[in-house]
């Protein structure tokens, strides 16, 4: 397993230059900060958008696998009585 090297977040005492200077722009100055806020909240935007969509489509197979069960259909019938789009249904059914 790799493991990061860099224990030092304090840029005074890092002693390489370039990490030193990154680190010190990030930490302390106004426009550093503000770009490491923006860059973390994307990425928890995305993070949350990523779990939303897999949500969904877990719901969306737990609903087939009931329609299937109760109806005692195919999986193809379900989708068409849920109304799902032909072009996920390959998705869903390799789910199966």
């Amino acid at each position: 397993m790799m493991q990061c090297k860099l224990r030092q977040t304090d840029p005074t005492k890092i002693h390489k230059s370039p990490l030193k200077d990154i680190v010190n722009y990030t930490k302390n100055t106004e426009k550093g900060v503000s770009s490491m806020c923006r860059e973390l909240e994307e990425m928890r935007i995305e993070t949350a958008e990523k779990a939303e969509k897999k949500a969904r489509e877990e719901e969306r197979f737990t609903i087939i696998r009931s329609v299937m069960k109760s109806l005692n259909v195919t999986a193809e019938k379900a989708m068409d009585v849920i109304g799902i789009d032909p072009s996920q249904r390959a998705h869903y059914l390799a789910m199966l």
